[in-house]
């Protein structure tokens, strides 16, 4: 029988104590240093999140760290096949969206917000002798308050439907998120 072991030499103990001393700072490192266990949400700290919000800004944060950090597309030929060609430009879509236009979208219903906010709690109506004005005026709002909030609920509603769409996409094609 042949002996398998023939060309293997025998690891010193100085080898042995290199390679266990490397180990322990590659895994301080990532541990402690590049935390790759851990995903960065960028959400303002002290305050509260539901996990709707955090999951959202996870997997967005996420997808912003591949496309900034890892250059998929510099690296990786996406345009060979159409279908990965679709799925680069989509991923691009998804990045820009999230980077720059959903800014827009949330400043659009704030603006809303504050429209309805104001034209239903700020204007003066009589509320002498109610004993709780915040409802009594929630309760009785006009028809240019009532225009406001149904604005507010059809943008919040697109923005909300685009979210989970673009979620959806990228839980679909996570496969595709490496390099």
């Amino acid at each position: 029988m042949k002996d398998w072991f023939a060309g293997i030499r025998e690891v010193t103990l100085i080898e042995n104590i290199k390679y266990v001393i490397k180990n322990l700072i590659y895994r301080f490192k990532v541990r402690f240093i590049y935390k790759k266990h851990l995903i960065n949400t960028k959400l303002p700290k002290n305050q509260w999140y539901d996990f709707d919000i955090r999951l959202l800004y996870g997997n967005m944060n996420l997808l912003a760290e591949f496309v900034e950090q890892e250059h998929p597309f510099t690296k990786i030929d996406w345009d060979g096949r159409e279908d990965t060609r679709k799925i680069k430009d989509r991923i691009i879509e998804i990045y820009t969206w999230w980077k720059k236009d959903r800014e827009k979208e949330i400043d659009r219903i704030d603006k809303f917000r504050s429209d309805w906010h104001k034209e239903t709690f700020e204007k003066d109506i009589e509320v002498k002798g109610v004993v709780d004005p915040f409802h009594y005026r929630l309760n009785n709002r006009t028809e240019t308050s009532k225009k406001y909030f149904e604005e507010l609920k059809k943008v919040e509603d697109k923005l909300a439907k685009k979210e989970t769409k673009y979620l959806k996409y990228l839980i679909d094609k996570k496969n595709y998120l490496w390099t």
